[in-house]
């Protein structure tokens, strides 16, 4: 991931920039405790999030050296391992340079100010224009997902549609999530995007689907102009969150 002269965007309930780590907190904030797993359009290098230290908690005005650096993995092929984030508001992402003790931020890249974050939340990176970068917050506690559903995550700012056993569905950059769908054993997805006004087939299959097991369908962009839109199938196991 090139972050050099870039400028980073996060959406999330409105649109934040921030250009440094050290953000005044002149008031008390929500504590957060969630886990949270990452899946982006491509695969991302030298990027984390800064978790406040707990000792620092407390400071009306926390300076660089009173957060912990923690890296993420992220990738096009599927999710992340699982990570965690406890403290307040907001949830600061930031590019990072070095690695193990001497891993340190550069600078900052965005921040998820919402204090309603899900316990358990999949966080999908996206492009957009001017080389920003979108993050969706999705809910993913068995509750909001449950097994023997499927998501659809549109990634590739292209229109996209098509059907879930019979009912149809469209995605583009306005929505660009559809909210999970309950299929049966055995579900029969058909998804196709725009090109010069022909719709294209990217997908037209048959999914098996367990009891315990969630599908999300996620559509990236194209490798090089013209070509077809890339399609990820990412399954899962439904799982409880950790203790806190």
């Amino acid at each position: 991931m090139k972050m050099n002269g870039r400028r980073f965007l996060v959406v999330l309930g409105g649109v934040i920039l921030f250009s440094n780590l050290v953000v005044a907190q002149s008031a008390p904030q929500t504590a957060l405790d969630f886990e949270f797993s990452v899946m982006a359009w491509e695969r991302m290098r030298d990027v984390g999030y800064a978790q406040i230290k707990t000792e620092a908690r407390s400071k009306p005005r926390p300076v660089a050296a009173d957060f912990e650096i923690l890296p993420l993995r992220i990738s096009s092929q599927g999710r992340s391992d699982l990570y965690r984030y406890e403290g307040p508001a907001p949830v600061r992402l930031v590019a990072t340079s070095g690695e193990g003790d001497a891993l340190r931020a550069t600078r900052m890249i965005g921040a998820i100010t919402d204090q309603r974050i899900p316990r358990q939340a999949m966080l999908m990176l996206g492009p957009a224009a001017d080389d920003a970068l979108t993050v969706t917050v999705l809910d993913d506690s068995p509750a909001a997902f449950p097994g023997q559903h499927v998501r659809v995550v549109n990634l590739a700012e292209e229109p996209i549609q098509g059907t879930i056993d019979g009912q149809t569905f469209r995605v583009d950059t306005t929505r660009a999530t559809l909210a999970p769908r309950r299929v049966g054993e055995n579900a029969r997805i058909g998804v196709a995007f725009e090109r010069q006004g022909r719709p294209i087939v990217v997908f037209d299959q048959s999914l098996r689907v367990g009891a315990e097991e969630r599908v999300m369908l996620v559509f990236l962009p194209p490798f090089r102009e013209g070509a077809d839109v890339r399609v990820r199938v990412v399954r899962d196991q439904v799982f409880e969150p950790a203790e806190p």
